[in-house]
């Protein structure tokens, strides 16, 4: 059983740093790179809804998984 948890574990933490790379580089050019049309509004909601996606894909990859393990 802890063999299963650690692989949970670790697909969790992949999964973390998977996003924190996809979603870094609006975070270091937010302020450097020209406002598109709308102002720095909608560049905002997209970072945020970026982020809240790929959580949500995260949870979903993450609860499959725990379920799977349970189950066996």
């Amino acid at each position: 059983m802890k063999s299963k948890l650690d692989a949970i574990e670790k697909t969790y933490l992949y999964f973390f740093w998977i996003c924190f790379i996809m979603v870094n580089p609006p975070i270091i050019n937010f302020f450097n790179e020209p406002v598109l049309v709308g102002g720095i509004l909608p560049k905002l909601w997209v970072w945020v809804y970026s982020w809240y996606f790929l959580a949500l894909i995260g949870f979903a990859v993450i609860g499959s998984k725990w379920v799977k393990y349970v189950k066996d």
